[in-house]
């Protein structure tokens, strides 16, 4: 009876033991396929390859939301901390709850009502050995209870990750390696081995697509496609495809000096036929502190009353090893080039702004933005938009 209930539920999204750890967290990387095994620097980066987090530089927590069928409800929550340049870890959460449901037998008696509901999570910790390459392992832990019928277990995952270049970055995950098993009664379910390879490719700085592959006894070999495009810094447009849906959405996010608030949506098309319906996921991702690049301009609106009106940029850069170059870029509000100060080695704390272009001309009223790039002495680089100044020419 178990069995059955469990399959119904689970059909959907693979079937086996401890699936609701697998199922996925955040809009941003369902609307991707939940092809995210090769990504990294995200929060919930570690909840998929442990080994990703040996390259994460923000502290950071979502918490996501979906309606499923049968009114049944999945969340998750994840929260990321930065320990140190190389070691860092991840806490995760995911709940499954359903409302009660009758129960009959063969002769359409009612035998009760039923409720099911699934609690797991665990703990990611990643460690960079070497600046290209990371390792890192996940401890897991699952509980589900069938009205009175109550399963437990744990296991863990283990994971390599590596940057070949700007372009293409990977990871290695398998699944239990510690396998999971859950025991209801006399019925015993344990989680099979899975190999994932997932891939990062960016051809640009604002666009990227992924490549999850996977193989395990249970479901054979699988394959899941995404790709991201970030638009207007503050837009992103996603896409994905895998074997049981297509999926989209949208994110929005708003970067202030030292933390970052997203707001991500996906949806979902089951591919074929299917009884079940589509399905949408909510996530809100709060960043902050951790290492972290950003300017700020003293006074925030420049009047030019005199040749003499400057602007103090102080630049705040916060980064595990030491910088081998910065550039700090001023644009207009269209993304038109202004003026650009460059160096090698550490900046300088303060830099002044004369409102003048490249040309020493003086800038037209207007709000202008900001690009600071910082590139450690590994090659890893941080950046960081927003808005810097208003300058106001007085009559």
């Amino acid at each position: 009876m178990v069995g059955i209930i469990l399959y119904a539920f689970f059909a959907m999204f693979g079937g086996y033991t401890g699936y609701l750890l697998d199922y996925g967290y955040g809009a941003r990387a369902f609307a991707m396929g939940s092809s995210y095994y090769g990504m990294s620097g995200d929060v919930i980066s570690g909840a998929y390859n442990p080994a990703s987090l040996g390259f994460l530089r923000e502290n950071g927590v979502s918490i996501t939301y979906s309606p499923l069928v049968f009114d049944e409800t999945f969340t998750s929550l994840v929260f990321s901390k930065v320990v140190s340049g190389n070691l860092n870890y991840t806490v995760f959460m995911a709940g499954l709850n359903t409302p009660g449901f009758e129960g009959r037998d063969v002769n359409n008696l009612h035998t009760g009502t039923y409720w099911f509901v699934q609690y797991g999570g665990g703990v990611s910790v990643g460690r960079r050995l070497s600046d290209p390459i990371a390792l890192g392992l996940k401890v897991k832990f699952l509980y589900s209870r069938i009205r009175t019928d109550i399963g437990a277990g744990f296991g863990a995952d283990a994971g390599l990750y590596y940057v070949f270049s700007d372009f293409l970055r990977g990871g290695l995950v398998l699944k239990n390696i510690i396998p999971m098993s859950l025991s209801y009664l006399e019925e015993k379910e344990r989680a099979p081995i899975y190999v994932i390879s997932g891939w990062d490719i960016r051809p640009t700085s604002f666009l990227h697509f992924t490549v999850d592959l996977g193989y395990s006894a249970f479901s054979g070999f699988q394959a899941s496609f995404g790709g991201e495009g970030n638009f207007l810094e503050i837009f992103s447009l996603r896409g994905g495809i895998n074997a049981r849906e297509i999926t989209g959405g949208i994110g929005v996010s708003r970067d202030y000096r030292n933390y970052t608030l997203k707001l991500d949506y996906s949806y979902a098309m089951p591919r074929g036929i299917s009884i079940f319906h589509d399905m949408q996921r909510f996530s809100l991702t709060f960043n902050f502190g951790g290492y972290r690049v950003y300017a700020v301009s003293e006074p925030s609106v420049l009047s030019i009353t005199n040749e003499n009106a400057v602007a103090k940029i102080r630049l705040h850069i916060k980064i595990p090893y030491r910088v081998s170059q910065w550039s700090l870029t001023i644009e207009t509000s269209g993304g038109e080039f202004v003026r650009k100060f460059e160096g090698k080695n550490a900046p300088p704390l303060v830099l002044m702004w004369d409102a003048r272009d490249i040309n020493g001309m003086i800038v037209p009223d207007g709000t202008y933005k900001y690009r600071l790039k910082v590139v450690d002495e590994y090659g890893n680089e941080y950046i960081k938009t927003g808005k810097l100044v208003k300058v106001r020419l007085a009559l």
